[in-house]
């Protein structure tokens, strides 16, 4: 694995970029305090999902009644969304299958069996 530079060598690289030294300490030093804070905000959502985990257990506990509703309407909203995005996709493939033309190609017809379901006609 490859050492990582101290911040002598990544400002001295960047003055031999043509950067002034100044202007280097400052990018140099911005980059760690960026690097920092996605640290941070990561340290921050672990700890939130692991919050949001243990209020769950708690909830399924307690209030087990109001946890089955929740989880029911939860469930109900997630197949509402499935089903949405699926008539959007099916709106989309058939809006650009129109604008492609819709004549069948020569031969399509060989390309479904005796119970409608198609197959590659090419083997």
């Amino acid at each position: 694995m490859a050492r990582t530079k101290t911040r002598a060598e990544r400002i001295e690289e960047k003055v031999k970029g043509g950067m002034s030294r100044v202007k280097a300490e400052i990018e140099v030093r911005r980059d760690e305090m960026l690097a920092k804070l996605d640290a941070l905000e990561a340290q921050e959502k672990q700890e939130e999902a692991r919050l949001d985990a243990k209020v769950l257990v708690l909830l399924k506990e307690d209030e087990a009644g109001v946890y089955d509703r929740l989880r029911s309407k939860a469930e109900k909203a997630i197949d509402e969304e499935r089903l949405e995005r699926s008539r959007r996709s099916r709106s989309a493939s058939k809006g650009a299958s129109e604008s492609e033309g819709s004549a069948p190609e020569e031969g399509a017809a060989e390309a479904a069996d005796s119970t409608g379901h198609l197959v590659n006609p090419y083997g």
